[in-house]
């Protein structure tokens, strides 16, 4: 939610946030952190802890001759999903280079193939932050049907290490790992995260 305790533009604040692409945040890569304060709710209406879902449609730039998504749009979309998770607690990746001088750098993605999506369909890319132990971050990613959310196409699980920019790896800046441990409680029980500025 923003400073007036609104709701993100681009999101619904019903239990799940639920954004629209590249629309409403901008998708510059920072986030004004003067006028940024994001309450994020860390439940879905399903029950399930801790996930932000962004909804997609498949378009024919997503799809092969087969007329079924890509395998590496799946991973273009889990991509968006760890970067907007970042952004909507308040630090992007243009972020988090300015004020620690650190990058996130993907080091492991494991994916399963359980269904392919095909063009047009309305999918839903959900992802959360799992258990993690510094310097490496462990994303949960799923991509289910919109209609059908028990239909599930692919999920993964992703790494990501900070390192410096000279490409070495480093440990958590302390505002980050101390926003980390609050966010781990709170996916736990349902609770409100606080936004990373808030640890600055």
């Amino acid at each position: 939610m923003g400073s007036e305790g609104g709701p993100l533009p681009g999101f619904v604040a019903n239990g799940v946030l639920l954004g629209t692409s590249r629309r409403g945040l901008g998708w510059s890569g920072q986030v004004r952190r003067s006028a940024v304060r994001p309450r994020v709710f860390c439940r879905s209406s399903t029950g399930e802890a801790g996930w932000l879902v962004l909804e997609k449609e498949v378009l024919p730039q997503d799809t092969d001759y087969s007329g079924f998504a890509w395998h590496g749009t799946y991973v273009e979309y889990f991509e968006e999903i760890r970067c907007l998770a970042l952004r909507t607690y308040g630090l992007g990746y243009g972020d988090f280079l300015q004020s620690f001088r650190l990058h996130f750098a993907l080091t492991n993605m494991e994916m399963q193939f359980r269904r392919p999506a095909k063009l047009g369909s309305l999918v839903l890319v959900k992802g959360r932050f799992g258990e993690s132990r510094n310097p490496r971050l462990t994303c949960e990613c799923s991509i289910v049907s919109k209609e059908d959310p028990s239909l599930e196409y692919v999920s993964a699980t992703c790494s990501l290490v900070t390192i410096t920019e000279d490409f070495r790896p480093a440990r958590w800046p302390k505002p980050f790992a101390a926003w980390y441990q609050s966010y781990h409680e709170a996916s736990k029980d349902g609770g409100v995260v606080p936004a990373i500025t808030n640890f600055l």
